[in-house]
């Protein structure tokens, strides 16, 4: 069924993609080929909690900030169709309207209730949904999201002065569009469709991938002995088993790591267990659910729980690097020494770091965070070899 057609349908199926589905477990890994780009792949464990099957997921939200390429596969690997923003912004503004209709409805009986200034603030409120759910960019609608979170404490606060009997389910209602409404402060929600429903009670495994730019913290010692840092923030689905994995690519070691923005919570001691899940080749960090909302509960008061590896280019490589401008700086070595040296000694330490840096570049070809190292000390050794020649002509 295409539920882009059918409105109604696709209603019913984004409620119980938000209501029903548990995310159990969530496996995250990173791959960089360059400073500038990264790439994410998610591995995600659904539990449909419905007693009906249901053919639209919701991927973990993405920022706002983060404007990434996502595709998602389920566990064939088949492609998945993922819905436009539009699409489903519209909806959710649909849905948010349904609990605040049913919010109302809830509160015809109480007597205690003045229904006609809910009233007053349920329209109000209604009239930000429009700008509050489109996919723009989170500045353009702050100020409507804190006008909305004043408005629902107001309502949140006449509902529980007084006693009726589905008060715990327009509560409920009322929390569901608080959060529909915060989250698109900072997130918005990418919906997909699955080939076949999901059965209740069943499980399945969707994997997604999002690339995008990435900025690294390498610094002027890059390029000297190849130090570079790389934070990558945690984003957890609470409640789930969380496994963060990195493998560093080719040419690169993993020196240390610690957790940031973690101070004063169990999580922290998994740094002095490092042997456990940290080598030089790979980081393998497993988080429970307890941690796991911890994580999140930081994520929503704005912190920003992470990791930070610190990396180095592999030190063979650096010692090769380091080689080149040695034979190169040697001729000018045995000038000061012996004060002479040959033509034939100085085409031979030149032919020799000419071999060394070739040997060098062949290995980096297709390694581009090394090539930036080796162009480096390649432009390096060139301009020691022309300051070089220019004493020799000068003294010669």
């Amino acid at each position: 069924m295409n539920y882009l057609k059918d409105k109604a349908e696709f209603l019913r199926e984004i409620k119980a993609a938000l209501k029903y589905f548990e995310v159990t477990r969530v496996v995250q890994r990173f791959d960089f080929y360059s400073f500038q780009n990264l790439l994410e792949h998610v591995t995600l464990t659904y539990h449909n909690l419905d007693k009906n099957a249901h053919s639209i997921l919701l991927l973990p939200p993405i920022s706002r900030g983060k404007q990434r390429y996502v595709r998602v596969f389920d566990g064939s690997a088949h492609e998945l169709t993922m819905f436009p923003q539009h699409e489903v912004s519209e909806v959710l503004k649909n849905i948010s309207n349904d609990y605040l209709d049913y919010v109302l409805g809830c509160i015809e009986i109480p007597r205690e209730i003045n229904e006609r200034e809910v009233a007053e603030k349920v329209n109000k409120l209604k009239d930000f949904f429009p700008k509050i759910f489109t996919y723009g960019t989170a500045n353009d609608i702050e100020n409507e999201i804190n006008e909305a979170n004043r408005i629902l404490k107001d309502i949140f606060q006449i509902i529980e002065r007084c006693n009726f009997l589905h008060k715990k389910e327009c509560l409920k209602s009322l929390f569901q569009v608080t959060y529909l409404v915060n989250i698109q402060r900072r997130f918005y929600f990418p919906f997909f469709q699955l080939e076949k429903s999901l059965h209740p009670k069943k499980h399945c495994i969707i994997n997604f991938s999002t690339e995008g730019p990435k900025e690294f913290d390498k610094g002027a010692f890059f390029f000297i002995r190849g130090d570079m840092k790389y934070l990558f923030p945690l984003e957890p689905v609470s409640g789930a088993s969380y496994h963060l994995r990195f493998v560093p690519p080719g040419g690169i070691d993993m020196l240390d790591f610690w957790l940031a923005d973690l101070e004063g919570t169990p999580l922290i001691q998994k740094e002095y267990e490092r042997d456990r899940y940290f080598q030089k080749t790979m980081l393998d960090i497993s988080f429970p659910p307890p941690e796991t909302r911890e994580i999140r509960e930081r994520i929503d008061s704005r912190r920003v729980p992470s990791v930070i590896l610190l990396m180095r280019v592999s030190p063979l490589l650096c010692l090769l690097c380091y080689l080149v401008h040695v034979a190169v700086l040697s001729p000018i070595f045995i000038k000061i020494l012996y004060g002479t040296v040959g033509l034939s000694e100085f085409i031979a330490f030149l032919a020799l770091g000419a071999t060394i840096l070739l040997s060098v570049s062949i290995y980096a070809m297709d390694k581009k965070i090394i090539q930036e190292f080796v162009l480096c000390h390649l432009l390096i050794a060139c301009t020691i070899l022309i300051a070089e020649l220019g004493v020799f002509m000068l003294f010669t």
